[in-house]
């Protein structure tokens, strides 16, 4: 087990003076490849106590290399996306390299990055290679061709010893290394599984990277109604006019928030309309680099630019004929690419990139965003003109905080689909852990809830009893701020209710009128509190 603590980090200063003067000294406690890193560093004669030489590609190289790296793109944040929400509360932000450290691929935190701005090597097109900012983690595991993780000190230039970076290779389907992933944070902030997540992620992008060498675009859908799990009016009345509107062709927009199940809804009209035995084709436009997103969308032409396959592409449009297309996060996608798809869809007719010939399609649109689509088109984010054109029906999801009665019912259900994957049979849940769940506010909504869950049971043992120690702190503080605002609400509430009452000298229905309220409403709050019974007796 790696110790990094704070006797390591006097040590390693002490020997880095040492290591930059080039003097004797012992450096047999430091890990041999941390070592030997620190001497390419030195022979390449990287600035070690000033900010690093920057080597970044201009534009035309930086979207030759966007696109030589399409795939691998696309697989990474495929997988990315589905664990940022887990991830970004730690602080820590992802890299993603090709195999000689340039950058492809950055996620993280907006806020979170800008706090990095003055270190310019971290932008798309920038060079994590040894041979310009010394040890780290996408240059030195590129280097060691293995994964490795690095703390503070270690790290060979000044700017760079304030963090902790996980990095691991990634190997393409023939087992070369094609590329890199790290994961960097604060070193205040290291924790020992942080490599082991790397690992994990980096095995299942190659595993993908993998069977894509044999299989076609996926187009099968594995949700249903039956998988939008609400009790809630809202849900019910969205549930029943999603399935009357999937019985037409018409473009709808699905409106919400991160995590409320867009896609679970997207899919559900897919398998109710007559175009269920057709192929359904997502596509994430904020997932997708804008060097990207035109060709994903549209196919290409063989030779159409650098890394073009030979025989060409098709595009997700094509790839959806006769069935649907579904959008995500459709906010997302460039103005320039929204004038090509509203003629797709005025005419049904789609030109690859680098090609003039037309190819007829037959697809269904359904787009989402988490965005007010209107309010983006009206101030010029958002052509107006394909607002009007995907927007023939608006399905507005609510956020899981305002589902009233959903968030206990959507918990038992991952929780029992969990036991079963994790081999467990019983579990005791008190009601304090479902008062936990039911006084936070779910920002992530039901992919939130869904993450935490696991976590929750990944962390349980049979017959134990489930407590909410296992919930993650932000939760646990954010429950108790939010429970004692709620108590002071009641408490406000309350007094004003007293207060009307007294005022009214004891009549309740002009104490009613004054509050604006119903009398039944009125007398059903004093039946229910112990403190304004009593005016019931009066």
């Amino acid at each position: 087990m790696l110790n990094f603590n704070e006797e390591y980090e006097k040590q390693l200063i002490e020997a880095f003076q040492h290591f930059v003067r080039n003097e004797p000294y012992d450096y047999s406690f430091i890990r041999p490849e941390i070592y030997d890193s620190w001497v390419r560093s030195r022979q390449f004669e990287i600035e070690y106590n000033s900010p690093v030489k920057i080597k970044k590609l201009d534009e035309k190289e930086r979207k030759k290399l966007v696109q030589e790296n399409a795939v691998l793109i696309e697989t990474a944040r495929k997988h990315l996306n589905k664990i940022y929400d887990v991830i970004k509360p730690t602080g820590y932000y992802i890299f993603i390299s090709d195999d000689r450290g340039y950058l492809l691929d950055i996620i993280s935190d907006k806020d979170l990055l800008s706090q990095y701005e003055y270190d310019p090597s971290l932008v798309v097109g920038a060079s994590r290679n040894e041979r310009y900012v010394g040890t780290n983690a996408i240059g030195t595991c590129l280097q060691e061709k293995k994964p490795m993780v690095f703390w503070g000190e270690e790290h060979y230039n000044l700017v760079h010893k304030k963090y902790t970076c996980s990095g691991a290779p990634i190997h393409g389907a023939d087992g070369e290394i094609i590329g890199a992933m790290s994961l960097t944070g604060r070193k205040e902030d290291y924790q020992e599984h942080t490599l082991g997540i790397v690992i994990s992620i980096v095995d299942a992008i190659e595993a993908e990277l993998k069977s894509r060498t044999t299989k076609k675009e996926p187009s099968s859908t594995e949700y249903t109604f039956d998988n939008l799990i609400g009790q809630c009016k809202e849900i019910k009345e969205l549930k029943e006019i999603a399935k009357q509107v999937a019985k037409i062709d018409a473009p709808i927009l699905l409106w919400g928030e991160s995590g409320t199940g867009k896609e679970v809804l997207a899919q559900s009209i897919h398998n109710e309309s007559r175009r269920k035995s057709g192929p359904f084709i997502g596509i994430n436009c904020g997932a997708i680099p804008r060097e990207l997103i035109e060709s994903e969308l549209f196919g290409y032409e063989g030779g159409s630019f650098t890394g073009a396959s030979r025989g060409g592409r098709s595009g997700k449009l094509e790839a959806a004929s006769g069935g649907t297309l579904f959008l995500d996060e459709v906010e997302s996608m460039p103005l320039d690419v929204q004038i090509k798809l509203l003629r797709v869809l005025s005419t049904f007719k789609v030109t690859r990139v680098g090609s003039n010939k037309e190819i007829p399609i037959d697809i269904r649109i359904i787009s989402a965003s988490k965005s007010d689509l209107y309010l983006e088109a009206e101030q010029g984010r958002f052509r107006e003109d394909l607002y009007y054109r995907i927007n023939t029906i608006t399905l507005k999801i609510p956020p899981l905080r305002k589902r009233n009665g959903d968030i206990r019912l959507l918990a038992d259900h991952y929780i029992e689909r969990l036991k079963k994957d994790m081999g467990l049979n019983k579990l005791s849940i008190p009601k304090s852990f479902y008062d936990m769940l039911e006084n936070y506010d779910w920002k992530g909504n039901v992919r939130e809830l869904r993450n935490i869950l696991e976590g929750v049971i990944a962390m349980s043992k049979e017959g134990e009893e489930i407590n909410t120690s296992m919930l993650p702190d932000r939760m646990v503080n954010k429950t108790r701020n939010n429970h004692l605002r709620n108590t002071r609400l009641k408490e406000v509430e309350i007094e004003i209710i007293k207060n009307e009452i007294e005022r009214a000298n004891g009549n309740l229905s002009a104490a009613a009128k004054a509050l604006g309220i119903a009398r039944s409403t009125l007398y059903q709050k004093l039946k229910n509190n112990t403190e304004l019974s009593e005016y019931l007796k009066k």
